[in-house]
């Protein structure tokens, strides 16, 4: 049986405190604007109590903290020089590559990179310049922010 799960339109349409099912998934963005609208969310079956309820006091844990990475994948025609492209325009916007797995098939490449962003003030600014690297006939690459992926998986 799927686990209910509280969104941000929950948490929208609460005032004071919201009580969540004990099996329920909370999303980060839920999190993030009960945080700021001062709405506490509570577990059902829980007393209320005036602030925001520890987990011992029957309140959700902290959302864990995620790092601030993204996936950048690229396929397209293999040439000599791409993946030294790729990570040097990566290096060049203030990412960092953590990991990278390549193949080659034939004529053609792909590769997935996990990239740092703890530097980059802007990750839409971050996404737009390196995907720009992409043309059509050559490579194409698409930027993902890792929270994407960890959402996904919550779901």
């Amino acid at each position: 049986m799927a686990r209910p799960i509280v969104t941000r339109a929950d948490v929208a349409a609460a005032q004071g405190s919201l009580e969540v099912p004990a099996d329920a998934v909370v999303t980060e963005a839920a999190r993030e604007l009960a945080e700021r609208r001062g709405i506490a969310l509570r577990r059902a079956g829980t007393e209320a109590s005036p602030s925001a309820p520890s987990p011992a006091e029957g309140g959700l844990p902290p959302a864990p903290e995620a790092p601030n990475r993204c996936l950048v994948t690229a396929v397209g025609r293999n040439r000599p020089g791409i993946l030294a492209e790729i990570s040097a325009r990566i290096a060049e916007l203030g990412g960092s590559v953590h990991d990278i797995s390549q193949q080659i098939v034939g004529d053609y490449f792909s590769t997935l990179l996990m990239v740092d962003l703890a530097d980059i003030e802007s990750f839409g600014d971050f996404k737009r310049q390196l995907e720009a690297l992409g043309h059509e006939g050559d490579y194409k690459l698409l930027v993902q922010h890792e929270r994407i992926f960890r959402a996904m998986h919550r779901l």
